[in-house]
């Protein structure tokens, strides 16, 4: 998604990395990465959230997909056991 500035009044191209996690953190206690990825309604993971989270997974972090705040507060529940 492009990123409005105002100086030259449109859109310009967005640096970040494709397919970052809406939320990232650790686990202070055990230094166990977590990524997050909100979606609502229809919205779908893309694939390059996908090939995000699944490195994350593979290094031993937890990742996971939340549609809706309970299911959010109960897998981060999860996460921090």
């Amino acid at each position: 998604m492009g990123v409005y500035d105002a100086k030259i009044g449109k859109y310009r191209a967005n640096s970040a990395k494709r397919g970052v996690s809406d939320i990232i953190g650790y686990q202070k206690a055990t230094g166990k990465f977590i990524a997050v990825e909100i979606k609502k309604g229809k919205d779908v993971v893309s694939p390059y959230q996908e090939a995000f989270l699944e490195g994350i997974r593979k290094a031993g972090g937890f990742v996971f997909v939340a549609k809706s705040f309970d299911a959010f507060r109960k897998e981060l529940e999860e996460a921090l056991v």
